[in-house]
């Protein structure tokens, strides 16, 4: 019931091998279900990959809406919320509380280039675990999501 990095991938600052954390899921399951949202393209399928490589299954949409309606659709289909904060239509602290709504026990993190007064109060509100100042290093960012999703038994 561990999670296991199919080929260890590079921190993209330093190009060492990135040790990822082999942990027991409170679901039970061997990977993570992830939903990323980042309407740059670049930045979400980098991180698409970085989470697959490691056996993960990722969900990238571009668009906050689009990934809302698969949190309405699917309320317990994904495990774990990554986005983007300034994107066109809705923030991701917006996407955050309608998401945490829906999926009250799915954590959330966001990423953003300006951590406002408003995020850093979010912080551990509707859901959110933390909120990164980009660019925020590979590992930090798969050790605090995945770490979110441990059996705390383990």
């Amino acid at each position: 019931m561990h999670s296991s990095a199919t080929a260890p991938s590079k921190d993209s600052k330093s190009g060492s091998r990135i040790p990822f954390p082999r942990i027991t899921f409170r679901s039970g399951q061997k990977s993570a279900r992830v939903l990323l949202v980042d309407d740059e393209l670049v930045v979400g399928e980098a991180l698409k990959m970085l989470f697959t490589r490691q056996g993960h299954k990722v969900t990238h949409c571009s668009s906050p809406d689009a990934a809302l309606q698969l949190c309405r659709n699917s309320p317990s289909g994904y495990d774990v919320l990554i986005t983007d904060q300034s994107m066109p239509g809705m923030t991701g602290y917006d996407l955050a509380v309608s998401v945490h709504e829906i999926s009250p026990s799915m954590p959330i993190f966001i990423q953003t280039g300006h951590i406002s007064s408003v995020l850093k109060k979010a912080a551990g509100k509707h859901g959110i675990q933390h909120v990164y100042q980009k660019p925020v290093s590979s590992k930090t960012l798969c050790e605090k999501v995945l770490r979110s999703l441990e059996d705390p038994a383990d």
